[in-house]
């Protein structure tokens, strides 16, 4: 049986090109009565760090210590479970709710859904490649300019098994939006990165931001 909580939805497009970790909590917690705005859940309670470049080499902070970069900035990181665990606890404990964010990574998808989804508790969920000792599929939707920066990811994407497909060539909403054709020639951009690398000719696709979102109403 299929079970669907109502979370309200944020659109992360217009502000956040790498904020997902940031809106996704807020959506949480919205659900949970807390009315706090993405600004100030990444300005108040996001642990985060700067990026920085040394002699040619992109360096960043730990991402399970905290978010490297800006979620405000489409060449940041992000950050994984840990962060977000612990800026959710910052704002629970601060509003008195009685409640606790707690990093539940590794947990099988059917104890998840019982203990969780079944009792109207949102889950914020991560996507991981390391999914191979559990045999595991997953799809990854990718965006180009990453897989050709990082090729070795994108090839072990596909060497292990799990389905790659398109997201975006870069995350630029306001020139990938601005009309059909930047649409279509960033998707051709990203196509061609991922056949190029993998020499899979991709055949699923997830629009940046949502089909629906503030840049294609």
């Amino acid at each position: 049986m299929k079970k669907l909580i109502q979370v309200p939805y944020i659109d992360q497009t217009r502000k956040y090109p790498t904020g997902c970790e940031s809106v996704s909590a807020v959506m949480l917690l919205h659900y949970l009565g807390i009315s706090i705005s993405v600004d100030e859940f990444i300005r108040t309670y996001l642990k985060k760090e700067p990026m920085e470049l040394r002699e040619g080499r992109l360096h960043g902070p730990d991402p399970f210590r905290c978010f490297a970069g800006s979620p405000y900035d489409s060449e940041s990181f992000g950050c994984y479970p840990p962060v977000i665990v612990e800026a959710l606890n910052r704002v629970l404990t601060e509003w008195e709710t009685g409640k606790k964010a707690v990093d539940i990574s590794g947990m099988p998808m059917e104890e998840l859904l019982t203990q969780f989804i079944d009792k109207n508790i949102p889950v914020i969920f991560w996507a991981s490649i390391d999914l191979k000792e559990r045999n595991i599929k997953a799809t990854f939707f990718v965006v180009g300019e990453n897989v050709r920066k990082h090729p070795d990811v994108a090839r072990r994407i596909v060497e292990e098994g799990h389905t790659i497909g398109i997201h975006c060539n870069n995350h630029d909403y306001k020139q990938l939006y601005k009309s059909v054709d930047s649409y279509l020639e960033d998707f051709q951009k990203a196509y061609d990165a991922v056949y190029e690398v993998t020499g899979v000719e991709a055949k699923l696709f997830r629009f940046p931001g949502g089909s629906v979102n503030a840049y294609n109403k």
